[in-house]
């Protein structure tokens, strides 16, 4: 198995470049039953766990929206293939705000805490 991490500017999310058949869908889309079974190998191999069936879905909805991306990727005419990592079931949001540090555009204004914890309140002095 050839691993490399490849950081994708289109989907602006990192994948693993892979040589394996079980997670390769050469054409049409994967069943659910398919995807079921991708998913329960992937989680056994990452030994991943969840916080009750609800997480448990909601992490197997992104799974297959990951999949149904690379099953799309892969069909197309491209010099190298996309697989599955251990990151696979975090959206892009997700995955980005934990693991990359996003340099902030100059030109570009910064987003406010939803806390106002720091703010200075009215009639506070800040000391020098």
């Amino acid at each position: 198995v050839v691993e490399i991490i490849s950081a994708m500017a289109s989907s602006a999310m990192t994948l693993l470049l892979v040589n394996s058949h079980d997670e390769q869908n050469f054409g049409g889309q994967r069943s659910d039953q398919e995807v079921k079974k991708l998913s329960k190998k992937w989680i056994a191999m990452h030994d991943k766990f969840y916080n009750g069936l609800i997480e448990r879905e909601q992490r197997f909805g992104i799974f297959k929206d990951n999949v149904l991306y690379i099953d799309q990727h892969n069909a197309g005419s491209h010099s190298y293939k996309l697989g599955l990592i251990r990151f696979f079931d975090l959206t892009n949001e997700e995955y980005r705000s934990t693991y990359l540090r996003i340099r902030m555009d100059e030109n570009r204004e910064p987003v406010p805490s939803p806390s106002r914890r720091y703010e200075v309140q009215e009639g506070e002095q800040l000391h020098s």
